[in-house]
């Protein structure tokens, strides 16, 4: 079988199973002392927890605040420390750095700084860096692959000329246009052209944005969740590409106060939908008419959805990985000895590797390997 080709054969039904489907299996072995090249599975079961073989992949010192994948370049985020990309598929590849640090601030702090990127169709970058006042400047571009950057926030002047908006996360769209959130949802055609507001969600931007999702199947279904000013978390849901939105209610299933931080959109199902809080995971089938919690942990902080195999999930909480191989329904720990702190999560399809962002740097382990 080829790298990609893995299969584990059930002799209880004499069905072949894909492998990402038994990384959580008992009297499961690859290869070893077996002429086809795999025992058998005489029991398919998930474990409390399993060991992968993690590998570090540099930026020592650097605190990862978000993790995207651009073409060929992993894209990290580091708050003050700035913007890094490298190359993903060559493992002698080097970090390279592409400004954007803030010297001014201690600590290497992640809450300032650079919190999101984008990188269009022609290599031209989109990226925000948080200041410390609304009075400044915070989103840039650059349309020399981060050789020199200039203001991009034409359009995002708030009202009575008291600053900018800031743009908390970005979503590329499938002709290229760009979406940008804060309170409002901002649209420009191409990187470098003035932003104008779509939709005002959250009336005199009295609250922000943590995170922004667009379905992938349907690009007229968007989500977006955050906090107000009052402390209170909100999920607002759009199905018309940003133009109107509904507010979501979860009838008391969490604490009112909860924020919410991530949103996961299942790539091939636009009814399922991951809402991550600071003390749970939640869940619907239904585009959001009905919700469960999937997960109760207190400190998620990430959430994913495995791009080629949706029914597995991925989620940070508590400086560790939990994975679950049936759509959120169970959950088991991913063991990561010897990483510093987790914040961040991506999955590279291509590599089959996922990657994760840490206060200490970027690491990754292959999800299956030949």
């Amino acid at each position: 079988a080829t790298e990609y080709e893995l299969w584990a054969a059930d002799v209880n039904t004499d069905e072949t199973i894909n492998v990402l489907d038994v990384v959580q299996v008992v009297n499961f072995a690859l290869g070893s002392g077996c002429s086809d090249g795999f025992y058998p599975c005489e029991e398919i079961c998930c474990a409390d927890s399993f060991f992968v073989e993690w590998h570090d992949w540099g930026l020592s010192g650097v605190k990862i605040w978000k993790l995207r994948k651009y073409e060929n370049y992993l894209y990290v985020c580091a708050g003050t420390q700035g913007l890094w990309r490298r190359r993903i598929e060559d493992l002698n590849s080097n970090w390279e750095f592409l400004g954007l640090s803030d010297s001014t601030q201690e600590n290497n702090s992640i809450m300032f700084g650079v919190q999101d990127v984008i990188v269009d169709n022609e290599n031209r970058i989109l990226c925000n860096s948080l200041p410390l006042s609304t009075s400044e400047h915070g989103v840039f571009a650059s349309m020399d692959e981060g050789g020199s950057w200039i203001t991009c926030d034409d359009g995002l002047e708030a009202e009575g000329g008291t600053g900018y908006y800031f743009l908390y996360r970005f979503q590329k769209l499938s002709d290229n246009s760009i979406l940008g959130a804060s309170g409002p949802i901002f649209s420009i055609s191409e990187i470098g052209d003035p932003w104008h507001m779509i939709s005002s969600i959250i009336p005199s931007n009295l609250g922000f944005s943590l995170d922004f999702a667009v379905c992938r199947s349907n690009e007229q279904i968007m989500w977006i969740g955050g906090m107000n000013i009052f402390d209170m978390g909100f999920v607002s849901k759009s199905v018309d590409k940003g133009e109107t939105w509904s507010s979501i209610d979860f009838n008391g299933l969490i604490p009112a106060e909860n924020t919410i931080k991530e949103i996961e959109i299942n790539p091939d199902n636009a009814d399922e939908v991951f809402l991550v809080s600071y003390g749970s995971v939640l869940k619907t089938e239904d585009g959001g008419e009905n919700w469960e919690i999937s997960l109760n942990e207190m400190g998620c902080s990430d959430i994913i959805i495995h791009p080629d195999f949706s029914n597995h999930v991925f989620v940070i909480t508590n400086n560790q990985i939990l994975h679950s191989n049936n759509n959120g329904n169970n959950w088991s720990e991913i063991e990561t000895p010897e990483i510093p702190c987790v914040l961040q999560i991506l999955i590279d399809s291509t590599t089959n590797r996922l990657f994760v962002g840490t206060e200490n740097g970027v690491f990754f382990y292959d999800l299956f390997e030949g």
